[in-house]
């Protein structure tokens, strides 16, 4: 890749072409479930953030790992001690939800750690990515370092994501962002609620994406 492109624009030439992806007819596409505005609110949230590192919380194959990477890499450039630090066990067993991926990987026999090993190199953003091998309960939070994004799309149950919310978003620096994934379903969506009631310090400011051309497919919370 040149090095004065933009990285998340070249990315976004492939991402989402997921038969191509699993037909191995685009060996730089990624199977991922991160679609429609949500990449675009990703790279614009990278770009608004404090200078910093991120938190990503469900990483799954990849897509959005490299979404975020490349972000950062346009921002801070290649060399950047900054981190993204991708938090997912990515063990079949672990998985709640999609009957029909879950499916796909059994009978496939597809090695889910390998795959996103391969998909973040071959984009070159490994030398960004912290590995956390574990579900978010299990990560010692004191390992973890401050971040001006948070990106939580994980198990999708209630009290699953509103531990995460509560314990993630004391790393999140002023000025920093909370984006969660699938906030139409109802699990997200009655932590989000429950969390907002009780923090003190975050506020909703997805009505500010509406107003930016940015339409409110995701949440995104600031302080």
């Amino acid at each position: 890749m040149e090095n004065n492109v933009n990285k998340y624009e070249e990315y976004m030439l492939h991402h989402n072409k997921c038969d191509a992806a699993q037909k191995g007819e685009d060996s730089l596409a990624i199977v991922s479930m991160t679609s429609g505005f949500e990449p675009q609110i990703l790279n614009k949230l990278v770009k608004l953030m404090p200078i910093s590192n991120i938190i990503e919380l469900g990483s799954w194959l990849g897509g959005t790992t490299v979404i975020i990477a490349t972000s950062m890499q346009d921002r801070f450039g290649d060399n950047t001690q900054l981190k993204l630090h991708s938090i997912d066990p990515l063990d079949i067993n672990c998985l709640t939800y999609d009957g029909n991926m879950v499916k796909h990987v059994n009978e496939n026999n597809l090695d889910l750690r390998k795959m996103f090993d391969d998909n973040i190199k071959k984009w070159h953003v490994d030398p960004l990515i912290v590995k956390h091998r574990l579900k978010s309960q299990d990560v010692d939070i004191d390992q973890i370092p401050e971040c001006g994004l948070l990106f939580i799309d994980s198990s999708h149950e209630e009290e699953s994501v509103l531990e995460e919310l509560f314990k993630f978003s004391t790393k999140v620096i002023k000025n920093g962002y909370i984006m969660l994934h699938d906030k139409n379903l109802a699990g997200v969506n009655n932590a989000i609620n429950r969390f907002m009631k009780d923090n003190k310090i975050f506020k909703d400011i997805s009505y500010d994406f509406i107003n930016n051309d940015i339409p409110n497919t995701d949440l995104a919370r600031g302080w």
